[in-house]
């Protein structure tokens, strides 16, 4: 290889989240002695802030589902002015809009990461069609789509969305969470004024319909009748906040739950949790679950899609009925009656961790696609 490849990672916002932590242990991991990788995004956000502060270029772009002909204009030309040779989209957004300048601009190589298929989740049967046949569209000029687990890619090849050959799986990973050397659970609790006996149970998310909040609380005031001295933590910020506030006070659980927004010490406030909860309707591959996984956490899901590919019925978690806060609150309940058969749990889970999900398998599997894809003569022969 004579000179470095040039890629173009492509994402629509810069704010926390799972594809936009994707985007930076890639841009971070990736080998700059093969690859020169730079960002497109909106300007202002935690992303962008990461991103320069380990000297990867950022393009600042307004991209959103209304994104106008004159930012697809600008979006082009620097594909040509940069002579990119792959450009990587993540998410729908960007996966349209990115997509379809790569086809303007003819870069040799266009990879799309689906990082959930979340509008096969759509109650509307019409935008469900959209999507899927403009995914399908799209996939006659991407090389390949990347898949976050076995279960999108299934789901994705039997709805139609993309052909069988140009899907690839690639999980998710994440770094190994360190904490301070100073850590402690106590004083994290003290921090955040937790009573010295309270038993602490968390979730971390986007305050999404996506990620089931709401059936988490329903679960805690459940819980909450065997176990009085509860606390639970929602980690995360979004559109249902006040929603969910509300349904809080409904449910007579003020004093016992508290929303501590978005927050840089996420892998402390789940250290110090007696069990993470993930409570979404749909997922491709959750990196919160990975995190408390990987921190040795007693873990309660739902038993869906993406979840049942790193977390086992008894082996390495507790597993509930999709959508039922009732079978949820007996996953908790599980584990906080009997802490050692928790503690195995966590300790199988951590493992799991270990040997499917660290970020340096995530990176080297899409290093090496990215090589495989410019070494086959790609570059030389264009398809678009």
């Amino acid at each position: 290889m004579s000179r470095r490849i040039r890629i173009l990672e492509i994402i629509n916002e810069a704010t926390i989240g799972g594809g936009q932590t994707h985007v930076l242990q890639l841009a971070s991991g990736l080998d700059r002695n093969r690859f020169a990788v730079s960002v497109a995004c909106t300007d202002n956000g935690p992303l962008t802030e990461q991103l320069r502060a380990i000297d990867v270029p950022v393009h600042p772009f307004a991209i959103s589902s209304f994104a106008s002909p004159s930012t697809l204009r600008a979006m082009v030309r620097l594909l040509a002015d940069r002579r990119i040779d792959i450009v990587h989209t993540h998410g729908g957004i960007a996966g349209v809009w990115g997509r379809l300048a790569a086809w303007v601009a003819k870069t040799p190589v266009c990879i799309h990461t689906l990082h959930g298929i979340h509008y096969l989740h759509y109650r509307s049967r019409f935008k469900r069609i959209l999507f899927i046949s403009l995914d399908r569209l799209l996939a006659i000029g991407t090389e390949k789509i990347i898949c976050v687990s076995e279960a999108d890619r299934q789901a994705g090849i039997a709805a139609g969305c993309f052909p069988a050959d140009r899907a690839v799986l690639i999980r998710n990973g994440i770094p190994v969470p360190s904490l301070p050397a100073d850590f402690t659970g106590q004083g994290k609790r003290t921090e955040l004024s937790l009573p010295a006996a309270a038993v602490v149970i968390g979730t971390v998310g986007r305050l999404h319909r996506q990620k089931g909040q709401r059936r988490f609380l329903e679960a805690i005031h459940i819980v909450r009748q065997e176990i009085p001295d509860l606390i639970a933590l929602v980690v995360g910020d979004g559109p249902l906040r006040s929603e969910l506030q509300t349904r809080t006070r409904e449910l007579g659980l003020q004093d016992h739950v508290r929303f501590l927004g978005s927050r840089r010490d996420v892998a402390e406030l789940i250290a110090l949790m007696d069990v993470f909860v993930l409570s979404s309707e749909w997922e491709g591959m959750p990196l919160s679950l990975l995190e408390a996984m990987a921190l040795e956490r007693p873990v309660a899901a739902f038993a869906i899609p993406g979840v049942t590919e790193a977390v086992r019925d008894n082996e390495s978690g507790a597993l509930a009925k999709p959508q039922d806060a009732g079978s949820l609150a007996q996953a908790i309940l599980r584990l906080l009656h009997d802490r050692e058969q928790a503690r195995r749990l966590a300790k199988t889970g951590r493992q799991i961790f270990f040997d499917h999900f660290q970020e340096e398998k995530m990176v080297h599997a899409t290093a090496e696609l990215y090589a495989s894809l410019y070494d086959a003569g790609v570059a030389e022969e264009p398809t678009r």
